[in-house]
């Protein structure tokens, strides 16, 4: 245990036609893994499960080979921070288009640095913005951007001050239509790392760029259990795994301790797994997954008598990564990026539309 804009701009029409479109494919409350609130889709059996499998798209065949792969090594071990997307209006993924970007975004921060938003004003450099190529899986997938914002020290060493990455991995649909896709680019996840002013600097100009809403991905307590339920037993090329790790926040009637730390054996994990689901069926439904976090919760309570059942769930750590509610995100496993990506894709565009659904 450890202490721890007016109703006639672009962006209005387009999510009226966002909301429109998923009132017609469903008025079921959102789940983060199906097609259905009860149960997802998964095969089991290695080499074909989900949650192991080549990224592959149904309607085109795209597919990205093991031997293809990216080498995503400059995603992982570092600490994002997650956010969602509307639609940008007028943005081009044309290289010459990306150069001409990256100038104005230069400009403008070089003019928010004029004004002192910035403590260390020494710091700021010029912006780069190009395609990540290999995360794009399925051919309504948007060409993935990074945007990167170099510098140099007050010793003259060149120094990385922001990188962001805007995509949308194994998108099933674009909800933008047809017609509009020459104007909307839609990129539903983008994940910074940066210092909280660079990273509000950037976040605006594209807000105000490009007519679009950039808000923090945040997930609940029920998103962490699911993450946990799916990925706690994943080993990594070497057959090597991580501990499974569940951070509790303690209430602050709880004098002296803010946090509890619970970790465990990701065999152990396992094994209660496959206590619990059949191995051959190729479903998981949302009543195992809560089972799971209750068994895990009872054996804590068993053994320390304490139920951290009544508390908020607000980190969970596993082999494949490292998320909070809050969405900051660390990835451990650069050969599992597109499984990743492609989960908090879903859970993106699941939140957008709820969001929008909720004010209408």
């Amino acid at each position: 245990m450890t202490g721890g804009a007016s109703d006639q701009t672009p962006t209005n029409n387009v999510t009226k036609s966002l909301v429109s479109h998923s009132i017609r494919r469903s008025t079921r409350r959102y789940t983060p893994y199906g097609r259905t609130p009860q149960s997802r889709r998964i095969t089991v059996t290695e080499p074909r499960s989900r949650l192991q499998r080549t990224p592959t798209s149904k309607r085109s065949g795209r597919r990205v080979e093991k031997d293809q792969q990216k080498d995503f090594k400059g995603l992982t071990l570092k600490t994002w921070r997650s956010f969602k997307l509307t639609p940008l209006y007028g943005f081009s993924t044309n290289p010459r288009d990306l150069k001409k970007i990256a100038n104005v975004l230069s400009a403008h921060i070089e003019a928010e640095k004029r004004k002192g938003i910035f403590m260390d004003n020494t710091l700021m450099g010029k912006a780069y913005i190009s395609i990540y190529k290999d995360l794009k899986v399925t051919d309504v997938d948007p060409e993935a951007i990074q945007i990167i914002v170099k510098g140099k020290t007050a010793n003259g060493e060149d120094t990385i001050q922001l990188t962001a990455v805007l995509c949308g991995v194994d998108m099933q649909e674009n909800h933008i239509k047809a017609t509009m896709r020459e104007n909307f680019t839609y990129y539903p996840v983008m994940l910074v790392k940066a210092s909280v002013s660079l990273s509000n600097t950037v976040i605006s100009w594209l807000e105000m760029q490009y007519d679009c809403k950039v808000t923090p991905l945040t997930l609940s307590s029920y998103d962490l259990a699911w993450v946990v339920s799916m990925w706690s037993g994943m080993k990594n090329e070497n057959g090597k795994t991580k501990p499974v790790e569940l951070l509790y926040s303690v209430p602050k009637e709880c004098e002296g301790l803010t946090s509890i730390n619970y970790s465990i054996d990701p065999e152990d994990c396992q094994d209660l797994w496959e206590r619990i689901h059949d191995k051959d069926e190729v479903d998981f439904s949302s009543e195992e997954v809560q089972k799971f976090i209750r068994s895990l919760e009872a054996h804590f309570f068993r053994v320390f008598k304490v139920k951290i059942s009544a508390m908020s769930l607000v980190r969970v750590g596993t082999p494949l990564c490292m998320v909070g509610t809050d969405g900051r995100l660390k990835i451990f496993l650069s050969d599992k990026i597109h499984v990743l990506l492609r989960h908090l894709t879903e859970l993106a565009m699941g939140h957008t539309f709820s969001n929008i659904l909720g004010v209408m």
